[in-house]
């Protein structure tokens, strides 16, 4: 029997919406008795709520009506928007439950039991580490790297509020190590050099035209191309980081130069 997928919106006056996907092997307009997955639209509609579910659009395949699914939950930030059921916005590999606040009560469970010996990972340190000593391959490297691109990353789309960022910096503010902590630190990076190999691409990434200081500058205001930006400072009676703090005036040739009328 085919089966049928499809993305749907619920909607209930005044102001409570909610995304969602669904997979059967029904048309997706006869497919009146479900309406979601969650426990919230549930209480609400076993307290009396109605909801109108409007199809959105009909996919060959789940990964499809997936993918649709994340869009849509992206574009709108289900997870944090007031008008949202969802409590969870999907991504490609999961959800991302940010915008689902836990009870004082639920985080103090929580917390005590992942504490001392219930935590899975107690007294496994050093050699006693499952992956102690093991390595992972390039391959491993790179879908590790892709798993955390994009909306897939945890901070993807997120803007720290100013009271937020004012929190950060009260909180980090005059805060130093322990001798104990850099007498550590100062252990671990003691001896360790890099490889001939890592210093030759760095070397070779900073050398002649790729070198910072050996690009080319355009003075916005007189029209001027410079070689260098040691040039364009001597030339405006200026030191380099003047040059470099200035972008209004001076585009680094590595930028694409947009010349302004004078």
């Amino acid at each position: 029997m085919k089966k049928y997928h499809y993305t749907y919106w619920l909607s209930s006056a005044p102001n409570e919406n909610y995304i969602g996907v669904r997979s059967c092997k029904c048309k997706p307009e006869d497919d009146t008795d479900y309406l979601s997955s969650s426990k919230i639209v549930h209480q609400m509609i076993a307290e009396g709520k109605k909801f109108h579910k409007h199809i959105l659009k009909v996919w060959p395949t789940r990964e499809k009506a997936v993918a649709h699914e994340v869009l849509m939950h992206r574009v709108l930030d289900v997870g944090r928007n007031p008008l949202f059921l969802n409590k969870a916005r999907q991504k490609s590999t999961g959800f991302d439950v940010s915008g689902m606040k836990l009870s004082a009560e639920t985080r103090a469970k929580m917390s005590t039991s992942h504490k001392g010996d219930k935590n899975p990972m107690y007294g496994k340190t050093g050699d006693k580490h499952p992956v102690h000593g093991r390595k992972h391959t390039a391959e491993t490297r790179a879908k590790i790297s892709a798993a955390q691109k994009g909306e897939n990353n945890s901070m993807y789309g997120k803007k720290l509020s100013a009271e937020t960022r004012v929190k950060i910096s009260a909180r980090n503010k005059g805060k130093t190590h322990t001798p104990e902590t850099r007498a550590k630190l100062s252990a671990v990076l003691k001896g360790k050099k890099r490889s001939a190999e890592t210093r030759a691409k760095i070397s070779a990434s900073k050398k002649g035209e790729k070198h910072p200081m050996a690009q080319a500058v355009y003075d916005n205001k007189t029209g001027t191309t410079y070689p260098t930006r040691k040039a364009a400072a001597e030339a405006v009676g200026k030191s380099t980081m003047y040059i470099h703090y200035h972008p209004e005036r001076f585009i680094y040739e590595r930028r694409k130069i947009k010349k302004n009328s004078k």
